[in-house]
């Protein structure tokens, strides 16, 4: 499931005058500014207003990012919800099915990650784009962090979207059911898939896209 909203940050080409001129440091999925992190004020009732359910944000939520172009998925456990991806310069967003496996989801792979990734992170042949959304400074995608998915450079602000652990409205309980149908498939799968620990940096990959 993605959601695709215009314009949710009125001010983005503000924020990039700032962000841009700051330092970033090589991470996982991009490099990003270390220790830095906007959360603006309400954001979290605005996320939980397009969802049409209560969430909490998860670590780290609010860094900035120049993503890496490299086809990926991020850290997620069983109340993971949404990852929240808000452009702050022109770029685009894609999610994937790998031609051969049909996998549009890291959950889906049966085979050892370390060895699928490795062979196939690198490799957009090996792919079929689903999605490809042109995003404006301001336009925010919503989008399952297991899908898997990559972004053109650019900066973005990203945010973790989690469902209330102690949360027990009927609402919330309900998307629960319909966001984890296999919740025992996810949590099994979820410690042994850390993205950070299995994931390449872009130096260890060859031009063929083999890491």
């Amino acid at each position: 499931m993605i959601t695709f909203v215009e314009n949710f940050y009125s001010n983005a080409n503000q924020i990039y005058d700032i962000v841009s001129k700051l330092d970033y440091k090589q991470e996982t999925f991009g490099t990003q500014i270390k220790d830095f992190y906007l959360v603006p004020q309400g954001i979290e009732h605005g996320f939980s207003q397009i969802l049409n359910t209560s969430i909490t944000l998860g670590k780290h939520s609010g860094c900035f990012r120049k993503p890496y172009e490299f086809i990926h998925f991020e850290n997620f456990e069983p109340k993971s919800f949404f990852l929240a991806i808000i452009a702050l310069s022109k770029t685009k967003f894609y999610t994937y099915r790998h031609k051969e496996k049909n996998y549009s989801q890291v959950i889906q792979v049966q085979e050892n990650i370390e060895e699928f990734i490795s062979k196939n992170c690198n490799n957009k042949s090996a792919w079929d784009v689903t999605c490809e959304l042109n995003m404006s400074p301001g336009d925010m995608v919503l989008v399952k962090p297991w899908f898997w998915h990559s972004i053109d450079p650019s900066i973005v602000n990203v945010f973790y979207l989690d469902i209330p652990t102690n949360d027990s409205t009927q609402e919330s309980q309900q998307a629960i059911e319909q966001e984890h149908a296999s919740d025992n498939q996810l949590s099994a799968k979820s410690d042994a898939i850390d993205a950070e620990n299995i994931l390449p940096t872009p130096d260890s990959c060859s031009t063929d896209g083999t890491c």
